[in-house]
């Protein structure tokens, strides 16, 4: 189980507004960077969301942080062990990456972000979390999380799983 001497580091990003993205220059970027703040910037008009914002968890080992001076953003100078990553974004989360170091895993680092990702998600009041993943699903099902659909072989020899936790 995770001991006390590891600790979760939280951060949120601010996501840019619909009038930041239409204003960034596009000079320098490729097309598929212009297409995506194109495509970003249509959909914030259609649905609007003023918290639209990235969520960064860590697990770390011997954890110590310092503020950026330019950024204002944490540095961890301690070892990743576990981590998670997601997009608050229409009363939702929508987690994206969870990950775990080989030799940290089986030892409830995971459930623990997921367990602490649920906690503030309800402090936000948040609707609920939702997930994809391709091998992942029992864990979800274990948390409480319901099988919203799958997709068999994709990839190939695989099933892609999409699951969702009501808060």
């Amino acid at each position: 189980m995770v001991r006390d001497s590891h600790s979760i580091h939280w951060e949120k990003i601010k996501s840019p507004t619909r009038a930041a993205i239409e204003s960034a220059p596009s000079e320098g970027l490729s097309r598929a960077e212009l297409l995506h703040n194109l495509l970003r910037a249509e959909i914030l008009e259609r649905w609007p969301d003023s918290t639209l914002e990235t969520w960064v968890m860590t697990v770390e080992q011997n954890q110590t942080s310092t503020k950026d001076k330019n950024s204002g953003t944490d540095k961890a100078s301690g070892k990743f062990l576990a981590g998670l990553k997601g997009v608050r974004h229409w009363n939702w989360f929508y987690l994206t990456h969870l990950w775990t170091a080989p030799e940290a895993r089986k030892q409830g680092f995971a459930q623990r972000l997921i367990q602490e990702l649920i906690s503030r998600a309800r402090e936000e009041n948040l609707a609920g979390i939702y997930v994809d993943t391709f091998d992942a699903q029992e864990f979800y099902l274990k948390l409480g999380f319901q099988m919203l659909g799958q997709l068999p072989g994709f990839p190939e020899g695989g099933v892609r799983s999409w699951l969702y936790l009501k808060l």
